[in-house]
């Protein structure tokens, strides 16, 4: 019986922790998001994207859950290498990549020799968009943070090795100087929730500017209704959907549930994107400045 209830205790555990789950802060309760984020910095001059083509349509890349170090997946950064190549020279301005966002779980525990892979991999990828037709010498790889990049006390190697060296942030950004551009925050949601004090910063900053704009996050806030992957507060998600809606959001974008799951809220998209680990995916975002609009195009390596 002892022996039966160790197991059982085991299993929960390890189904917490999981990435797939939401109360990962059960087991990892010495982080806290209300001591990380409290405030939603905001980024300018050369913390900005730093693409070349001037264009008002432009397209941006999502990458999320790497899970670097996982020995369970098999990486094939080869694939995404060659295919990220092939798209920063592509004959379409449009659909070649200004920048990228990841959505978090870059590392899939914490560790130092996992990040430090990450910064091979995000070399390689500023190399090619360097020797790309747009040559981008100063290509952005922006992230978020993740569940699984917080555990083994991993947040100061997250802030060394990723970029831009800080937990929750928001820019203006205009592709093309005629336009407004768009807003885009990136929240962290490490631990399955906002917090109280980034919640009310979001929600304060938002309401200084009807710019359109993007949220990015690594837990989803509804996820197509798969409940058990998104945060996990149902309040404040709702109260997420409420900010979004008053304010000119037009795309919620998210990880951490590793499959594809969608929403139309008909003032706003929610898209979740696959895992580049298990699922060779990512997400290419194609902006239009004038009309204020995003398309979403999950891509296969």
């Amino acid at each position: 019986m002892k022996k039966t209830a160790l197991i059982l205790l085991a299993s929960i555990i390890a189904l917490l922790s999981s990435c797939k789950f939401g109360p990962y802060q059960f087991a990892f309760t010495e982080e806290n998001v209300e001591d990380r984020s409290r405030t939603i910095t905001r980024l300018q001059g050369p913390y900005l994207p730093s693409g070349t083509n001037g264009l008002s349509t432009y397209s941006f890349l999502i990458v999320t859950d790497m899970h670097i170090g996982a020995g369970h997946y098999k990486h094939n950064h080869n694939g995404f290498f060659i295919w990220f190549q092939t798209m920063m020279n592509c004959p379409d301005p449009t659909k070649r990549p200004q920048f990228i966002i990841n959505l978090g779980d870059i590392a899939d525990s914490g560790r130092l020799s996992e990040f430090k892979d990450y910064y091979i991999w995000s070399e390689k990828v500023r190399d090619i968009a360097r020797n790309s037709i747009d040559g981008i010498q100063d290509f952005k790889i922006y992230s978020v943070v993740g569940n699984h990049d917080l555990y083994n006390n991993g947040r100061n190697y997250f802030l060394n090795y990723t970029y831009p060296h800080i937990y929750s942030y928001c820019f203006d950004f205009a592709n093309n100087s005629s336009t407004q551009g768009f807003e885009f925050y990136f929240l962290d949601s490490g631990n399955g929730t906002l917090g109280r004090y980034q919640l009310e910063d979001l929600q304060s900053k938002m309401k200084k500017s009807s710019k359109p704009k993007i949220i990015l996050s690594h837990y989803p806030v509804y996820a197509g209704g798969i409940l058990v992957v998104t945060l996990q507060d149902t309040l404040e998600c709702a109260k997420i959907l409420t900010i979004g809606a008053e304010n000119n959001v037009k795309l919620m974008l998210e990880g951490h549930a590793h499959r594809h799951y969608t929403y139309n809220y008909r003032r706003m998209y929610e898209e979740v994107t696959p895992s580049y680990a298990s699922n060779n995916a990512v997400n290419l975002i194609t902006v239009d400045e004038t009309l204020g609009t995003c398309v979403t195009d999950i891509k296969y390596f």
